[in-house]
Parts: C-alpha cells; structure tokens; sequence
C-alpha cells in the first residue's frame, strides 16, 4: 500500500494528485521585423545622400497652331545672363570671366561692356532681363566690383531702354 501514498505507521490513506502533464507551449510563429526596418532605413539615408535635387528649367517646345486664334507677338521668357568669376591668382588681373551658354566670352571687364551691349539687340533680352553675377571660390572683391561697373557702363550713354534694370549678386553655382 505504500505505493498508493499510504504509510505502514498511519492509517489514513492520503491522495497525492498525479504531476500534472506538461503542455507543450504552442510557439507562436512572429516574423522579426528589426532587420527589415534596418534596411529600410539605410536605402532611405542612401537615397537622400545620393540623391541630387535639381529644379527642372528651360524650355518645352511646342508647335502653335496657326490656323486659328489671334497672332499676337508673345514675348520670350526672361532667362537670366549668369556672369560667372573665377580667381585664377594673386595679382589685380588673374581672374577669368566666363558667360554661361554663350559662346564668345569676354577677356577682361572692358571687353564686357560691348559684349552685353550687344546682348540687348538679341531677342529674348531687354532691360527687365536678370544680369546675375555669380563669384566662384574666394574672388577678390575688387573683381566683383569691377563685374558690376562693366554692366553699369552699358547703362551710361544709352538710351532709357537700353539698360540693365535687375543686376543680382549670387553665391555657388
């Protein structure tokens, strides 16, 4: 009888209740996302550091039907002239001027004068149109200054609509 949980000096019969079974735990299945999100968040760091962001600009061409509708004169949109400075030394005259999108490009400031001058008989340019000087790098002051006294000399002599009303100061590119 000692088996059955009842001792030889006692004479109660004591029940002991069975172990009870173990239950298996049913594992749940998760997907660990820690990994994912990780990823995630390096393509999107990668794609903002490599990413360039540029304002799109010019021009879309377009044919106008000439069949219909009034012909009137529509004028050119305004692209502004960029006058870009580059110090390319020490001394007073080591500098370089450069015009971009325009093939002739003057050699010193006396020779941007003339030029602009003749900028304004093209079409698509007139006195409303933005001269914007651009200086690269550390360009001496000096030069910037004398940049802007070579398009203030097209303005002396000329006629009212022969001048340049919007001159801008830029930085960069």
């Amino acid at each position: 009888m000692a088996e059955f949980g009842v001792r030889p000096d006692d004479s109660t019969i004591h029940f002991e209740t069975p172990r009870k079974k173990r239950r298996r735990n049913s594992a749940v299945m998760t997907v660990n996302l820690t990994p994912a999100i990780d990823i995630t968040f390096n393509l999107l760091i990668f794609f903002l550091v490599a990413t360039t962001f540029k304002t799109a600009e010019g021009i879309l061409p377009s044919e106008v039907p000439t069949d219909q509708g009034v012909l009137d004169a529509t004028p050119l949109p305004i692209s502004p002239i960029k006058i870009r400075i580059h110090e390319i030394g020490e001394g007073p005259s080591d500098y370089r001027i450069a015009i971009d999108n325009w093939r002739r490009q003057p050699a010193t400031f006396l020779d941007l004068t003339p030029l602009l001058e003749g900028l304004l008989d093209k079409p698509g340019f007139d006195q409303d149109t933005p001269v914007v000087i651009f200086p690269e790098g550390d360009v001496r002051w000096d030069h910037v200054v004398n940049c802007f006294n070579a398009i203030r000399r097209v303005n002396i002599g000329a006629g009212p609509d022969r001048i340049f009303r919007n001159i801008v100061f830029a930085s960069g590119s």
